[in-house]
């Protein structure tokens, strides 16, 4: 149950029974959509992947580690888990994917090749041909940065490379840092609004390209305005934006085109469908 600040009247929302974050010394059970929006849990004590939606499970590799969580579901069901080892002297991040369809359904079947940062001080999204690692602090002229490549690929089943370009969305913060323009890429053409606000934090703001051409950006700067509510920025495919103030709901934990969000209560979640 939220308690406090209400997310914005006009939105629709739902807890989601029976899942919690169940957060013990080993992880959390994070969860993340499907590329076609069913809910996936991963519940890394049990290293299993369940859809919740078709009842589906899938026993994933325990030499992966019970202290990586679910990063994203890319094309062909493919998972992405990520993590720090605990035994590691630096805070380097893994990156691996992971099929959950197939012979090799729960088998590592493609890893990162570059060093990532797992300070906490960088942040792993979704781009067009895979996942990026984006760097602190949001203070570049676009992020991701110009020219920046996918730390890993979105791969098929068996491991290959899958070529499937997915909807991308980038930020663009003009000099004098007091808007910012959300662009929506999607196969060579791209969509712009300008957002009287300068959207960035200390980390990659979440964002998500929607199925009818729009784009989400969800905005919380828990380091420089802590107190201030997150708010939900809704921009549609005819040029309008529409914001929602999240109440007491700060932390995303998915997004999906068809603009439906999962945020955390405590160590529950929330289901938020947008109007």
């Amino acid at each position: 149950m939220i308690e406090g600040r209400w997310p914005d009247p006009r939105l629709i929302v739902e807890p989601i029974e029976g899942i919690t974050s169940n957060c013990v010394d080993a992880g959390c059970t994070t969860l993340t959509f499907s590329q076609a929006g069913e809910l996936v849990v991963f519940d890394p004590t049990a290293s299993q992947l369940r859809f919740l939606d078709s009842g589906r499970s899938v026993a994933v590799d325990p030499s992966l580690g019970t202290w990586m969580f679910l990063v994203a579901m890319g094309p062909d069901d493919v998972a992405y888990l990520g993590g720090v080892p605990p035994d590691a002297t630096d805070p380097v991040a893994i990156l691996v994917a992971v099929a959950t369809t197939g012979p090799l359904a729960g088998s590592e079947i493609a890893r990162a090749d570059d060093t990532l940062d797992g300070s906490g001080d960088s942040t792993l999204i979704a781009t067009a041909g895979g996942l990026m690692e984006v760097g602190c602090c949001g203070f570049e002229d676009r992020l991701p940065p110009e020219g920046s490549t996918a730390a890993l690929g979105w791969v098929a089943p068996d491991g290959q490379p899958s070529g499937v370009m997915l909807p991308e969305v980038f930020l663009e913060y003009p000099p004098t840092r007091t808007e910012t323009v959300v662009v929506r890429s999607e196969g060579g053409v791209e969509q712009r609004w300008s957002v009287p606000a300068p959207l960035a934090g200390r980390d990659m703001l979440p964002v998500a390209a929607t199925d009818d051409g729009g784009a989400l950006v969800w905005m919380y700067d828990e380091v420089g305005s802590p107190e201030t509510p997150a708010v939900l920025y809704d921009l549609r495919p005819d040029g309008s934006i529409d914001t929602y103030s999240l109440g007491d709901l700060q932390y995303l934990a998915a997004m999906h085109s068809s603009r439906v969000i999962i945020a955390y209560a405590g160590d529950s979640f929330i289901r938020i469908t947008l109007p």
